[in-house]
């Protein structure tokens, strides 16, 4: 029989979680980088718009992402063709945010539990779902701290590029440092 040394002093375990702290922040890092997103759409409309960011924000707070997509979108292509260069390269980025965008979902409405090794880079991830004709089904899936690193890493790369691009297309081009 294997023993499980679990860290009580840990974070998740304080709280009844049996995943680690590192898959717990991992999550975490996934949700909170959707929000950015937004925020960063949002404020990229403000800079099309050439009004104050709560003006815009109260019209943007409610939108849902696909249609934060869209008004962006819309912006970008009156700033230039649907076959330029630039919105070639903004469609790409986009693609990039919309599928962390359906990442982000799936990590964050599936339940959460330890993998079969307890190790604490990784996790397994359950998807319970209920279709008529079907009946209940639970998908498993073992997911890496690795995996959400990946994908965390390629979103902040696609938005950092989207902002700088959409930022120079509205008149407001952004002078970063250089690394």
């Amino acid at each position: 029989m294997t023993s499980v040394a679990w860290d009580e002093n840990s974070f998740g375990f304080k709280h009844g979680f049996t995943v680690s702290d590192e898959m717990l922040t991992a999550i975490g890092c996934t949700v909170v980088c959707q929000s950015n997103i937004e925020m960063q759409f949002t404020m990229l409309i403000s800079h099309f718009m050439n009004v104050d960011d709560d003006k815009v924000l109260a019209l943007t707070s409610g939108m849902s992402f696909k249609n934060l997509c869209a008004a962006l979108s819309s912006l970008v292509l009156q700033a230039t063709g649907p076959n330029d260069a630039p919105y070639l390269e903004f469609k790409a980025l986009m693609a990039k945010l919309q599928q962390f965008e359906e990442f982000r979902n799936q990590v964050s409405h599936s339940v959460w539990a330890h993998a079969p090794d307890f190790g604490s880079e990784r996790a397994t991830r359950i998807k319970t779902t209920a279709r008529q004709g079907k009946g209940v089904k639970h998908d498993r899936e073992h997911v890496e701290v690795k995996k959400i690193s990946e994908a965390l890493e390629s979103a902040t790369d696609a938005l950092l590029r989207l902002v700088l691009l959409v930022s120079a297309l509205a008149g407001k081009p952004i002078q970063w440092p250089a690394s």
